[in-house]
Formats: structure tokens, C-alpha cells, sequence
């Protein structure tokens, strides 16, 4: 939600590209996530794709941070897809966790958390525009928080793999 939300305004902000150009170069990031669904729907069957999809999410937002409008765009691409690629195993872990009874109920909550956690990402990844900040600094201020979230769950995903396999 995060990237295609402030996607736009970076396009516009930073790079001074007109509306036209700018939904040219956003239009990967949001096929990006049907992409890595589908990819994610079909690898999530025989393994889990949740370290995979963090490092696609990762690298992605670190490309988007570079001062090139297409690169940027490519990885706000590379980045949504990584978020396709994980949604598949996270509904499965849940889903498996959940008795038969309660599937459907488990898949629902994970839609909903995914649909409220979206909301309120955007509108926190919003407070530097909310306090008069400038669109580029406020587009510049949500890829930083995105990449420092991603870079968080990444190292506590590696550290808990760690104590499975130690312990």
C-alpha cells in the first residue's frame, strides 16, 4: 500500500515527471504484486517463500532509493512483488495453524489485518506531509521508513531462523 501510494508523489516530487509518465513508471509496482502472488501461490506449495520475499522486498525498496526515476520504479516493482511473493506463505502458516472449522475465518483475518495494517501504514508514512513537510522530503521521508521496516523484520527473520536451527 505503501509503495503505491508514495510511488506517484516521489515521481512527481523528486523527478518532476508530469502524471502520464509518472502512471507509466507506477504501473509495474502494482502489476509487481499480482506477479509475486501467482509466483508466491505456486512456490508457497512446497516451500516457505517468507525469507525470499523479504529479500525481494529489501532489495527492491533499496533500488527505489536511488535518484534515477526509472530505477526507482523498478524497484518499487522488485519490492511489490517480494510483498506478492510472501502473502501466499503467510495465509498458508495461518491456515495451517487453523483447524478445519476455523480456515476460513484464519484466511479472513489475515485479509483484514493486511487491509487495516495498509491503512494505517500509509497514514503514519503521511505525518511529514500532515506537518507541512514538502512532497519530496514526504516521499523521501516514507521510502526511508518503508526500507528501515523492511531492514528490521529482515535482520528479526534471519535471527529467529538462527534460534530454529540452534535450538
Amino acid at each position: 500500500f505503501g509503495l503505491s501510494t508514495y510511488l506517484p508523489l516521489l515521481l512527481q516530487s523528486q523527478f518532476q515527471l508530469d502524471l502520464a509518465r509518472t502512471a507509466l513508471l507506477a504501473t509495474p509496482t502494482l502489476i509487481g504484486v499480482a506477479i509475486g502472488s501467482v509466483v508466491g501461490g505456486i512456490v508457497a506449495e512446497r516451500r516457505d517463500t517468507t525469507h525470499i520475499a523479504w529479500l525481494a522486498v529489501l532489495s527492491g525498496l533499496l533500488f527505489a532509493w536511488m535518484p534515477i526515476a526509472t530505477v526507482a520504479a523498478a524497484g518499487s516493482a522488485i519490492a511489490a512483488a517480494g510483498v506478492g511473493i510472501g502473502l501466499p506463505s503467510q495465509l498458508i502458516a495461518v491456515e495451517r495453524i487453523a483447524t478445519t472449522a476455523h480456515a476460513s475465518k484464519a484466511g479472513g483475518t489475515i485479509q483484514g489485518a493486511r487491509n487495516i495494517g495498509g491503512a494505517l501504514g500509509v497514514a503514519l508514512l503521511g505525518i511529514p506531509l500532515q506537518l507541512g513537510a514538502t512532497s519530496e522530503t514526504g516521499a523521501q521521508y516514507a521510502f526511508a521508513m518503508m526500507l528501515g521496516l523492511a531492514c528490521l523484520v529482515s535482520l528479526a527473520g534471519l535471527v529467529a531462523r538462527k534460534r530454529q536451527r540452534d535450538g
